[in-house]
């Protein structure tokens, strides 16, 4: 998984106007953000295909021909209270290879970090189900 320099630490940026962004300082997470998103990552797309082994353990990825590598642009909060997920994806699965961009913006329907937090996660979980969609329909074609 590949982020951005301001998405490496702990904190969540947050777009405050136009130009202006902060990065937010005070998380008590345990991981930094990129683990995090890895993790939950590997959670959902195991928990969409129980049928393949989803893992980012190097001896388990090395043996296999199958890759996919997700870039995240924007993992923020922003001033008029929406959530912007934004990236692209590639998947290499046996002879195919599909690339897709991803960009959601989704309503925050509470002010306040923690609601930040919670539609960051719901934004990233759709994520996974698009993957999962595409690494379904590769499967069906074999």
């Amino acid at each position: 998984m590949l982020v951005p320099d301001h998405l490496a630490g702990n904190g969540l940026v947050y777009q405050i106007n136009d130009v202006e962004y902060i990065i937010t300082s005070n998380n008590l997470w345990t991981n930094p953000l990129v683990q995090q998103l890895k993790q939950t990552m590997i959670y959902n797309l195991s928990k969409n295909l129980p049928e393949w082994i989803i893992s980012d353990l190097p001896s388990l990825s090395e043996t296999k021909k199958n890759k996919l590598v997700v870039i995240v642009n924007k993992f923020q909060g922003r001033y008029d209270g929406k959530a912007i997920i934004s990236g692209n994806w590639m998947i290499k699965y046996q002879k195919f290879f599909i690339k897709r961009n991803f960009n959601f913006i989704l309503p925050q329907y509470k002010d306040g970090y923690d609601e930040l937090v919670n539609t960051l996660s719901l934004g990233w979980q759709k994520v996974s189900n698009q993957i999962s969609i595409e690494l379904i329909k590769l499967k069906n074609l074999n």
